[in-house]
């Protein structure tokens, strides 16, 4: 007669937004190279705006989708992350914005 061990619950991990973290993260990789973008000189001409989207604007579209999808998400956890995935929204948004506070921060530091 051989004994068996006792079935070992093994506790799951709480529910995660992982859609709200990844969105908020992408938003400030969009916001980041916005600004870098914006401390070449000549940056806001036609051309170098474009570029700017290019770069910046695919992260930022996904911080916008994960964002929206980790703002659904959140109200179904009782708001678990809700607040990154707001601002992954709005982060999302920022590269044009960006694309100025690099130049007004290269005016001020260069002259």
């Amino acid at each position: 007669m051989t004994f068996q061990q006792p079935a070992q619950y093994v506790p799951l991990a709480p529910p995660n937004n992982s859609l709200a973290l990844a969105g908020f993260i992408l938003g400030w990789i969009a916001l980041g190279i916005s600004v870098l973008i914006g401390f070449i000189p000549g940056s806001l001409t036609p051309l170098a705006i474009l570029i700017t989207f290019a770069l910046a604007g695919v992260p930022g579209l996904l911080a916008i989708i994960f964002g929206f999808i980790g703002i659904s998400t959140a109200n179904r956890m009782q708001g678990r992350r809700r607040g990154k995935a707001i601002a992954a929204v709005i982060l999302g948004f920022s590269p044009i914005l960006g694309l100025f506070i690099g130049q007004f921060l290269s005016a001020a530091i260069i002259g």
